[in-house]
């Protein structure tokens, strides 16, 4: 059981670190690349046929990217700080998590022995 709990404590680490990583790569991207699908959003592949089905779409997702292209400038550097010290928060209660649960499992079985014991006799 112990094995299990850790096995999983760290795949949740793994997945915990990876997404944190693609969060601080998204977050130190360059706003004007944001800046400029702004600029080509009518050029996009499919547009037309989504303007069919959803009319007026092109101001709102151009208005989205603006505030989206705003809102990576603001967070600049401080974005990935905050990340990564989210990431070490979530990781101390991962690693936490699975240590109150190991810990519970060896509880459990010192209580259980002495029963099991005295049944055999």
């Amino acid at each position: 059981m112990h094995i299990l709990i850790w096995v999983l404590a760290a795949l949740a680490l793994g997945f915990w670190t990876l997404l944190a990583w693609a969060t601080a790569w998204v977050l130190g991207l360059d706003p004007a690349v944001i800046g400029n699908l702004a600029a080509n959003i009518g050029e996009m592949p499919g547009a037309a046929w989504l303007e069919q089905w959803l009319p007026g779409w092109q101001p709102v997702a151009v208005a989205t990217l603006e505030l989206t292209r705003d809102l990576f400038a603001v967070l600049g550097g401080v974005g990935r700080w905050l990340v990564w010290a989210a990431w070490g928060l979530g990781a101390l209660l991962i690693v936490g998590a699975a240590l109150l649960g190991s810990v519970t499992v060896g509880a459990v079985r010192r209580a259980v022995r002495p029963a099991l014991g005295n049944a055999t006799r």
